[in-house]
């Protein structure tokens, strides 16, 4: 079930210097377990809780997730949250997906898309859920293969978000290209590996109409 919603500052949010190339998307310092300082719709009445943040590989940019529970036509949820920057100020726009409360242990990539709602310069982001267990992501793409950031969302946090169970999150970047065949994200750990796919994505394919 997805829902997209749009806001406002937190993580580890300068610009940075000029474009970065395509690689790893990599863990940045942020106040994970805290709320965060702008305004998350759907998580200001309940439990709320920042759960990571990231340097997006391919453009350098940054995004901070958040995790909120909360019922959704009589059933319990658990919304993830991107905050992207834009504006100067991180959280302008958060294009959050909710879930099934407990998360569901399959590798579940939610979104795959390119951020242009009041901000500007991210490139093709992928982001989803998995077993608490996973350790690594890596999406194989035709330009080759990039190593996700992985949130780990342990029984504390969970407990504080109102999530029934641990989980994880990930979240990765590529270049526009990449989307114009299909995309595999392969997780591993201790349980062993599991896979999804997504689609290609024609609107996509061409960097110049993406980027700055």
């Amino acid at each position: 079930m997805g829902v997209l919603l749009a806001m406002v500052a937190g993580c580890d949010d300068h610009e940075p210097a000029g474009p970065a190339a395509a690689d790893a998307t990599r863990h940045t310092r942020c106040e994970v377990g805290e709320r965060p300082r702008y305004f998350v719709p759907g998580g200001d009445d309940g439990p709320l809780a920042i759960i990571g943040c990231a340097r997006l590989g391919a453009s350098g940019r940054p995004v901070e997730f958040s995790v909120n529970s909360e019922r959704i036509a009589r059933w319990a949820h658990v919304c993830v949250n991107p905050a992207y920057r834009g504006r100067g100020q991180l959280g302008i726009y958060i294009p959050a997906r909710c879930t099934t409360n407990p998360v569901p242990a399959s590798l579940d990539v939610g979104s795959a898309d390119v951020p242009d709602q009041a901000v500007r310069g991210y490139q093709l982001v992928l982001w989803g859920t998995a077993d608490a267990s996973i350790r690594t992501v890596v999406a194989r793409h035709g330009l080759g293969e990039t190593a996700a950031a992985v949130f780990a969302v342990g029984p504390r946090l969970a407990r504080t978000v109102g999530a029934k169970r641990p989980f994880s999150v990930f979240v990765v970047e590529l270049s526009p290209e990449a989307a114009c065949e299909r995309i595999l994200v392969r997780a591993n750990g201790p349980s062993g590996p599991a896979t999804d796919r997504t689609r290609a994505r024609p609107k996509h394919c061409n960097a110049d109409a993406v980027l700055d």
